[in-house]
């Protein structure tokens, strides 16, 4: 069963991520993903709950799934997550709704709060999508560790559980909203001014394909690199075989990138000049060199 054909599934993930398209099973995947990282404690005591309610031991389970043993333990100790294709065949396994593994989310929901964290350029500058969500799973799980176990932990090189403000903002656990941007520059002004605050939800672009993530990008404003490079907030359009990022601000040049290495398509935005991506055909990048961090969905202006 997907994900879509189950109205308790998509009933309960809305709660929590009620910008989610249900009709689109890529982006529940995608917020079933964020919520169960969300969620690491209660989702893991689920899943061992549902198991040892079927009487199953981990080494059937995992038998069943086609992982090995160590694989299936991990997600019942939080230390890593199921695809959700996994989660669809142990339903099925089960013979329960999908929405068994949600049982976490209750009615309640929609009047909680959560802490996201506040991240600048620094933070994010060379940051992959997979980076960004270890760091962001980080943060979070060190966030709802006491002092003690933060002093006793050793910290990963990699993901560090600080960040350069260290300060969070609450915000409804409805909102969709991953982490605040403060803007360093004045591109996207008058839209977006310099020095405020940009809510950024990064897990609408978890799942799908390049062309499935540029859709969902398409007319808005989001928080992107090129080649894993340093971050900018740009609008993004998305239209035939071409992605062309644009500042709000004239003096910030815009760019366009074939989803393909298209002769035709390549010759148009040589054509256009400042829109190229590079001035020699050969070093033109494609589409799949922008890296979608997150859709930027509101700013707020500190004016104290």
């Amino acid at each position: 069963m997907n994900f879509k054909d189950s109205e308790l599934f998509v009933s309960k993930l809305l709660k929590v991520r009620p910008n989610t398209n249900f009709e689109d099973e890529d982006d529940l995947e995608a917020a079933f993903f964020i919520c169960i990282r969300d969620n690491t404690d209660e989702f893991k005591e689920q899943l061992r709950a549902v198991r040892k309610r079927h009487s199953k031991t981990q080494a059937e389970i995992a038998k069943f799934l086609g992982v090995t043993q160590a694989a299936y333990s991990g997600w019942e100790s939080g230390s890593s997550f199921p695809k959700s294709s996994s989660i669809k065949e142990l339903a099925k396994y089960y013979n329960e709704d999908p929405s068994i593994f949600l049982s976490f989310i209750n009615e309640n929901d929609l009047e909680h709060t959560e802490s996201v964290p506040i991240l600048v350029k620094d933070d994010l500058d060379y940051c992959s999508s997979a980076l960004l969500n270890m760091k962001l799973h980080q943060i979070k799980k060190n966030y709802n560790k006491s002092d003690a176990e933060l002093d006793s932990t050793i910290r990963n090189k990699f993901f560090k559980p600080d960040f350069t403000t260290g300060k969070f903002k609450k915000v409804p656990s409805s909102s969709a909203v991953d982490f605040f941007y403060v803007v360093p520059d004045d591109s996207m002004e008058t839209t977006i001014v310099k020095g405020s605050l940009v809510s950024i939800s990064h897990a609408v672009f978890m799942g799908g394909s390049d062309e499935q993530k540029f859709s969902r990008a398409n007319n808005k404003v989001v928080l992107l690199s090129i080649k894993d490079g340093p971050v900018m907030l740009r609008r993004v359009f998305f239209e035939g075989d071409l992605v062309t990022l644009i500042a709000s601000n004239p003096n910030y040049a815009s760019r366009s990138f074939p989803l393909e290495r298209n002769e035709g398509v390549i010759s148009s935005i040589t054509d256009k000049g400042r829109f190229s991506s590079s001035n020699d055909n050969k070093s033109i990048m494609t589409a799949n060199s922008i890296t979608l961090l997150g859709i930027a969905k509101e700013m707020i202006v500190d004016l104290s």
